[in-house]
């Protein structure tokens, strides 16, 4: 076995190991552990990090009362999901998953309201990228993978939106359409990624 495979099946054990060790410590907590409990609210207290992270990957498009929504939101929907967790990956990485879910939600809900969304788009944080590494699971290719499945517009407008960092205004001159109509577009995709993201999740959760 070459250096380099005996590197990679030593990673391959420590994240099967960790992967272990967090299933075995929701089922204490389910099992109504005390220190088991205190275990995994230390755990969930990573997830401001985790929102704000993904916030600064999509342009920085909630404040900060929103953003305190989403961790609250997230929790919520972590304890309810709590006794589908079989290991299949870290529970930090599924943690990541649900924040980016329900992220995206409020995301959808906000550009439904009223008022006019705000266009603040700016330059990741980098403190916070350094501080959090998502694993690759929940990387660039996922996310292209479910981008694929839009419709080109839409997955181009995201595209050029996050990955390109436009303007709305210079992706609506590229497409040749009215700002509102690019906006509409942009939006109905989004809300669409997450429909993908949520659906993937789910069929994880039960294969």
């Amino acid at each position: 076995m070459s250096g380099a495979d005996r590197q990679a099946a030593t990673q391959a054990d420590a994240a099967e190991a960790a992967r272990a060790q967090d299933l075995a410590l929701v089922r204490r907590v389910l099992a109504g552990e005390a220190l088991a409990l205190e275990g995994l609210r230390a755990r969930l207290a990573r997830l401001p990090a985790m929102v704000r992270h993904q916030d600064a990957k999509l342009g920085r498009l909630l404040n900060e009362t929103e953003l305190e929504d989403v961790v609250r939101d997230t929790v919520a929907a972590l304890w309810a999901k709590l006794g589908t967790f079989e290991g299949r990956s870290t529970l930090d990485t599924w943690m990541y998953r649900f924040a980016g879910l329900e992220l995206l939600k409020t995301v959808q809900r906000k550009c439904r309201a009223p008022e006019p969304l705000e266009d603040p788009w700016s330059a990741p944080d980098l403190a916070v990228q350094e501080e959090l590494e998502p694993e690759p699971e929940i990387g660039r290719a996922e996310l292209e993978a479910a981008l694929d499945r839009l419709t080109p517009a839409a997955a181009t407008a995201i595209r050029e939106r996050h990955f390109e960092g436009l303007s709305f205004e210079r992706i609506a001159e590229r497409a040749g359409l009215p700002l509102n109509t690019l906006k509409a577009r942009y939006y109905r995709g989004l809300a669409r990624l997450r429909e993908i993201l949520e659906r993937d999740l789910r069929r994880e959760e039960t294969s």
